[in-house]
């Protein structure tokens, strides 16, 4: 994450450094500003302002590390597998192999040959693997886009998807209009 960092010269390498410890690049312009908090005025101007206490270094940085999670989940999705659980054993599956993710209740699973549960979120994957070749198609389902054998529109803007092993998956009203930007229609 970029952020621009507004502060006092005496706490400039302090903040500079919990930020670069949390994952967040200090750039001169940007949306996200962090102010110690003895610039609390200057807050104008930003869609987010985080105010950091400099006597409260460490749990400024708990915190941050807690709000950069984001950057880490793409981070884990650098690999070229996911790990998922079957039954009581862990696998290495690589993203090609996944048909699908798809979410019941609380719990992810992705679908190869077998359905293995996942610990990811449904909206950690989507944006992890967008550039995978995995997209949402609906509220509990991504799709492998490799894995698609036939589009079929449906009716009231929907689509029928055909995968490899020729189950079915819909393509919500939604979710349409990404799709069919995603695959270039």
């Amino acid at each position: 994450m970029k952020c621009q960092l507004i502060c006092a010269q005496s706490n400039r390498a302090v903040l500079e450094d919990l930020l670069l410890e949390c994952g967040m690049d200090v750039v001169s312009k940007a949306e996200v500003a962090v102010l110690d908090s003895t610039c609390i005025e200057k807050t104008n101007d930003f869609a987010l302002t985080l105010v950091i206490d400099v006597r409260k270094v460490e749990d400024a940085k708990r915190a941050l590390l807690d709000l950069s999670g984001l950057v880490k989940v793409e981070q884990d999705f650098s690999s070229n597998y996911l790990i998922g659980k079957y039954d009581e054993t862990f696998s290495m599956i690589q993203y090609d192999e996944i048909m699908y993710f798809g979410a019941r209740s609380n719990d992810v699973f992705f679908h190869t040959d077998k359905s293995y549960h996942c610990k990811y979120k449904l909206y950690e994957l989507e944006e992890g693997l967008l550039h995978k070749g995995f997209i949402r198609i609906n509220k509990s389902e991504i799709i492998n886009i490799k894995a698609v054998k036939e589009i079929l529109p449906w009716f009231n803007s929907r689509y029928i998807l055909k995968l490899k092993n020729d189950q079915e998956l819909v393509v919500t009203k939604s979710y349409t209009k990404s799709f069919r930007t995603y695959i270039g229609l």
